[in-house]
């Protein structure tokens, strides 16, 4: 079939890009599927080499993202407004040379209208659009492929067609002349790239399109088909196409996300909401490696990641992990951000919206409340609610403010204590508690020791001798 044009924006979808490069190249076949205008040298006119790289191109894939139309250059200018843009050239040139052009909607984009587009390209909102979808990546892309199919079956019949036409006008028209003047096709396979470019320059024949092919068994750099073939004639300053041998083909993974958006609903400013989580899961054969989980957005500082598996880790195939997104309001009204994830070979994962609405509607404070405020067992126990600080008077004086706890007493005398909560509104309620001891209090008191026992004591502690007697004392009353 003749070739499949890939065009995007890097910046914009470079990721869905190349997931897409790799089934259809799987499907078609390497060498028939174009993702960049290569082989473009200094001092070359990129517009005639982005011609060239057209010439045998049926289908052009248009991949648009969310930034295809709004992005910007250095300057800060619509890339799209530039003539010399690359997306503009090559889409205005197949458009204008009328090749099919596919656009292909991924990360939830819409179509382009025709009034936001330049004049060579208003055409393109003509097109019939197909969309691609993050959670039905592997079922949208193989209707795609089907359609792409029954496309290459009709350009097939073109092709067959227009061969036979130029059969007939040779033999009419002096084909014989133009073959003795024509060129002969080198054999360019087993031959470096820059051996290739210097074999058709001698043979009076072009450099074509090149394009890379895994898992050949030749040495990386090797050129191991052309076409046209070796032997073949063609006119002079034909471009012949080559593929050059890479490395063993690289499985990647395939990331499927578990939602698009996350919707915290209404939340009082300063305040923690319920968290969520969005579920990463590789469904490609390979490994998944997810170098960035970054928020963006006007309202990225209201929203924090709290638990977070799938930064810097690799996923086989088959593997989850999960992000926990918090929102927490600074400001009242709509609160919008973006969790956007970046995997180290195909570029961006997709993006997950976060939705949530700060509510300046503070809730009225609260007046603190005494659940309760007892005397037993050597302990005073007590119970507030609602309260922002706590004491007890008299002695004892702050204590936690919580709805369940206890603090040391022993009595030796009845006393009577209060307890003192202040509410979240500055108002302070109180409770009065008499405490009375009882025997068991009484009898765990210690006895008073005598003075002369006191004396006995500070001789031991001073290290000074003692008389029996005073050691007699001193084993029966002062211990």
């Amino acid at each position: 079939m003749p070739g499949i044009f890939i065009s995007y924006r890097r910046e914009d979808s470079a990721g869905h890009a190349g997931r897409l490069f790799d089934r259809l190249a799987e499907h078609f076949g390497r060498e028939r599927v174009f993702m960049d205008v290569v082989g473009i040298e200094a001092g070359l006119d990129f517009v005639d080499a982005i011609d060239k790289a057209l010439s045998s191109t049926e289908v052009m894939v248009a991949v648009i993202g969310r930034n295809w139309l709004t992005g910007k250059d250095s300057a800060g200018q619509p890339r799209l407004s530039d003539p010399k843009d690359f997306i503009r050239l090559e889409t205005g040139t197949a458009l204008r040379r009328g090749i099919r052009v596919v656009p292909v909607l991924v990360q939830g984009a819409p179509m382009p209208a025709a009034s936001d587009l330049p004049e060579d390209l208003v055409l393109l909102a003509r097109r019939q659009a197909v969309e691609l979808s993050d959670s039905r990546w592997d079922s949208d892309v193989s209707r795609f492929v089907k359609m792409l199919e029954g496309m290459a079956s009709g350009g097939k019949k073109k092709l067959l067609l227009w061969s036979a036409i130029a059969v007939a006008v040779l033999a009419i028209g002096g084909g014989l002349a133009w073959y003795f003047q024509a060129a002969t096709v080198p054999d360019l396979v087993g031959k470096s790239r820059e051996e290739a470019r210097a074999a058709l320059r001698t043979a009076r024949l072009s450099p074509g399109k090149e394009a890379l092919r895994a898992g050949s068994g030749r040495s990386p750099g090797m050129v191991i088909d052309q076409r046209p073939a070796a032997g073949e004639r063609a006119a002079r300053g034909t471009p012949v196409d080559i593929a050059i041998a890479t490395e063993t083909a690289v499985i990647r993974g395939n990331a499927v996300l578990s939602t698009s958006q996350l919707d915290f609903g209404t939340q009082t400013l300063a305040v923690m909401g319920a968290p969520q989580s969005v579920i990463i899961t590789n469904t490609g054969a390979g490994p998944l490696k997810i170098a960035t989980t970054d928020l963006e957005g006007d309202a990225r500082s209201d929203y924090t990641l709290t638990y977070n598996t799938c930064l810097g880790a690799s996923l086989e195939a088959r593997s989850k992990c999960a992000v926990r997104v918090n929102f927490i309001p600074a400001s009242p009204g709509s609160r919008q951000a973006r969790l956007v994830m970046r995997d180290e070979s195909s570029g961006r994962l997709g993006d997950v919206a976060l939705v949530g609405t700060g509510n300046a509607l503070a809730s009225a404070a609260k007046t603190a409340r005494i659940l309760h405020f007892q005397y037993a067992n050597r302990q005073l126990c007590y119970g507030v609610d609602n309260a922002v600080t706590a004491r007890i008077e008299p002695g004892l004086g702050d204590i936690r403010p919580l709805q369940k706890e206890c603090v040391a007493y022993q009595p030796d005398a009845t006393k009577t204590f209060t307890l003192v909560a202040t509410g979240e509104d500055g108002k302070e309620v109180k409770r009065q508690l008499t405490v009375k001891p009882n025997g068991s209090d009484l009898a765990l008191k210690p006895k008073p020791k005598s003075p002369r026992c006191t004396e006995i004591l500070l001789r031991v502690q001073l290290g000074a001798p003692l008389t029996s007697a005073d050691q007699a004392l001193l084993q029966k009353e002062c211990k």
